[in-house]
């Protein structure tokens, strides 16, 4: 199911991939990318709201995934919670560079 979601995803089939991707998240709950092709395809279909609960599971389950958060951010944006955007920013840019501060370090 998450591969033909991405698959109609890629194909701009934002209906068949929001259904592929909500039966991913049934069969696995722990599945982040499921959740986040989920509401990157809502975003697509300018569903902003509706793609914030899947967002944020796919950030929940997914913490160090730079994609998850901008996504995140810009539902939140898009839908005027704007100090909760520029925090998953914020997050988003920290998990895209490991050696920011709170990071690995690199010896």
């Amino acid at each position: 199911e998450y591969v033909l979601g991405e698959i109609a995803l890629q194909a701009g089939d934002f209906d068949e991939a929001v259904q592929r991707f909500n039966k991913a998240t049934q069969l696995d709950p722990n599945f982040g990318d499921a959740y986040l092709g989920l509401g990157v395809s809502l975003s697509a279909e300018k569903k902003y709201a509706e793609a914030v609960a899947p967002l944020e599971m796919a950030v929940k389950l997914q913490p160090s995934n730079p994609a998850a958060h901008y996504s995140l951010g810009t539902a939140y944006s898009r839908t005027g919670r704007k100090a909760d955007a520029e925090r998953q920013f914020a997050l988003q840019e920290a998990a895209g560079h490991p050696t920011a501060p709170g990071g690995p370090s690199q010896h």
